[in-house]
């Protein structure tokens, strides 16, 4: 992961081809529901629908997000 001030700085940065821009609440808000259950003594992974649908729940749409 790697925080920009703006589109335009990730743009002149150059890191990635084709960078998925995600604000940072959007992560933040991910992160919530993604980390809610690792403490738990039955935890197990995220199937692959389980995170599809965690990624539609905050927004997270798109060819990167459904691969």
């Amino acid at each position: 992961m790697q925080l920009f001030r703006s589109e335009e700085h990730a743009a002149a940065h150059g890191a990635c081809p084709s960078p998925e821009l995600v604000p940072v609440r959007q992560a933040f808000e991910l992160g919530k529901v993604w980390y809610a259950n690792r403490l738990d003594e039955e935890y197990q992974p995220w199937t692959l629908a389980e995170a599809g649908a965690h990624f539609t729940a905050v927004g997270l749409t798109g060819a990167f997000w459904s691969s």
